[in-house]
């Protein structure tokens, strides 16, 4: 089963570009426009697909689960992300910047140049991440909480309500 991240879309008023919220100081990777005002209340990519992919590779012991449902630009980036990570970690290369540009290189968007980097651009800094701090860290150090208790496993949930109902 998985687990239903809304990534927040917009659309480029100059260019009609359909994007997904990276970051909160953005440029549309189709025509540079700048982009005023985004939501600061709504969570990055990079921070949705670095806290669900924790939970499907505990549970499903690969970060896409099987069954992923995509409906929109962000849920195929989510899941290009995931697949990247799980060719990652089953190939193994000594390089895995020259893995990372070849698997963006391959991906299948058309003739659509500008998403081919705003994908790059989505998941060069979760590969950053996992190469440098890992996940866990992050995790822990941007939301001051361990993954495990995002994600509870079932020794977490017996003892908690035991002390509900002792």
């Amino acid at each position: 089963m998985s687990i239903r991240t809304n990534q927040h879309q917009f659309i480029c008023a100059k260019c009609e570009a359909v994007l997904v919220l990276l970051d909160y100081d953005m440029n549309c990777p189709n025509c540079n426009r700048k982009f005023p005002n985004l939501p600061r209340d709504e969570k990055l990519f990079k921070d949705n697909a670095i806290s669900t992919m924790m939970f499907y590779k505990r549970d499903h012991k690969m970060y896409r689960p099987l069954g992923f449902y995509i409906g929109s630009q962000g849920d195929m980036m989510l899941s290009v992300t995931y697949k990247f990570f799980d060719f990652l970690e089953q190939s193994k290369p000594d390089d895995d910047i020259k893995f990372f540009d070849e698997y963006i290189s391959k991906i299948k968007l058309g003739d659509s140049e500008y998403l081919r980097k705003h994908y790059r651009d989505a998941i060069f800094p979760i590969l950053q991440i996992y190469r440098n701090e890992g996940f866990e860290k992050y995790l822990k150090d941007k939301f001051g909480i361990a993954p495990r208790r995002f994600f509870p496993d079932w020794s977490d949930i017996t003892a908690y309500i035991k002390n509900l109902i002792s």
